[in-house]
């Protein structure tokens, strides 16, 4: 007996209903389960973000030796070309900000050093005044060397799980050296192997699930592709142009520090919307160690370039190229760091751009079918 359209339909949503039913009976099992597969797979999603990441700039690159007589070659090149460009920026970002971080940390440890210095003299020049605190201290009756003999004892006792677990130790950093390497060996092969990756994919989902769903597929894998490496583009743009600003105004006004904080507030500005506060309260945690009053100056120069980067910048450079408006951009960054931290808030912008486009396009042909019918009629 043949099943007509609305029978396979309504059959399809009673299994599936069932199925959820099942998998809510069963929700601790199959969290474990997702847990132990996600851990499995650990390797080829740290090396699909990998190739991700790596494939938006060697794309440009490729695409700009296509007329060249390299054209043949142009994907090793460009694969070249990219990764001695990423090792490029990293010794220049090692050699810039590691001379002035070990600075400020000198800075802070002598300030330190001077302040332990000082105490003993202040106390000496109080001690009059300070006779009610030794006698308090003497009528707790604090036996100072079974505190003494209970802080040695915990120390050992420490110590001794500490060797103990030694060994898991050295496993657990073997394994993480391990999942590194075979996730950037992926990570090449994806990106050398891309096309045929995606064409096999592609006759997968086409024997499987038949040629329309291999098309609505293709159109959001399409969709997805162009938010994430737009969205990665826009926020990589952004955060050159912020921490290109700090650098500049601070050097103008004679501010310590003015490199490292550029870049790290160019760093911490990966994170959408509230990176850049990070990388200023470093600034002025950076800046008051060398100078309290410029920090002051500093916070001022924060809030005027924040301003600045969060209404005309942000907006134009990152809200344009995932097509969201920026009220959608501010949820996105809000729902992802309630659900998943920080990557929540760089996941969600882009996928939230895929989903807005997807509902956009509904609405459209709804519209547009719409028309045609009161045209017809």
């Amino acid at each position: 007996m043949k099943l007509e359209n609305k029978d396979k339909r309504l059959l399809k949503v009673l299994l599936s209903a069932i199925l959820f039913y099942f998998v809510l009976l069963r929700i601790t099992s199959v969290t474990a389960g997702i847990a132990i597969g996600i851990d499995l797979l650990k390797p080829f999603i740290i090396g699909g973000v990998l190739a991700f990441i790596i494939n938006v700039p060697m794309v440009k690159v490729e695409k700009a030796l296509e007329k060249t007589k390299l054209a043949k070659s142009r994907r090793a090149l460009a694969f070249t070309i990219t990764m001695t460009a990423l090792v490029c920026l990293v010794a220049l970002f090692m050699t810039i900000v590691v001379p002035q971080l070990t600075q400020a940390v000198a800075t802070l440890i002598d300030h330190l050093q001077r302040l332990i210095d000082k105490i003993p003299r202040l106390l000496e020049s109080h001690s009059g005044n300070l006779t009610f605190i030794e006698e308090y201290i003497a009528s707790l009756n604090i036996n100072w060397q079974d505190i003494g003999q209970q802080l040695i004892t915990r120390l050992k006792t420490f110590l001794v799980a500490l060797v103990g677990s030694g060994s898991g130790l050295v496993g657990g950093i073997i394994s993480g050296f391990a999942t590194v390497i075979f996730a950037v060996i992926f990570a090449i092969y994806l990106l050398f192997g891309k096309e045929y990756v995606a064409d096999a994919m592609g006759r997968l989902i086409r024997a499987t699930a038949g040629e329309k769903a291999y098309k609505h597929i293709s159109h959001v894998g399409s969709i997805a592709y162009r938010s994430f490496s737009s969205f990665l583009s826009g926020q990589c743009l952004e955060s050159v142009i912020l921490g290109c600003m700090f650098t500049g105004a601070m050097t103008i006004f004679g501010m310590p520090y003015a490199v490292l904080v550029g870049v790290v507030i160019a760093v911490t500005a990966l994170i959408p919307v509230f990176g850049a506060f990070i990388g200023g309260g470093i600034g002025v945690f950076v800046i008051a160690i060398e100078n309290p009053a410029q920090a002051l100056w500093f916070l001022l120069l924060f809030i005027i370039l924040q301003q600045i980067e969060g209404n005309l910048i942000y907006p134009k450079v990152v809200g344009n190229s995932v097509g969201l408006p920026s009220i959608l951009v501010f949820i996105s960054v809000i729902l992802g760091n309630s659900l998943m931290g920080v990557a929540g808030m760089l996941l969600f912008i882009p996928v939230v751009s895929v989903v807005y486009t997807l509902i956009k396009e509904f609405v459209l042909r709804k519209e547009a079918d719409a028309a045609q019918g009161n045209t017809q009629v």
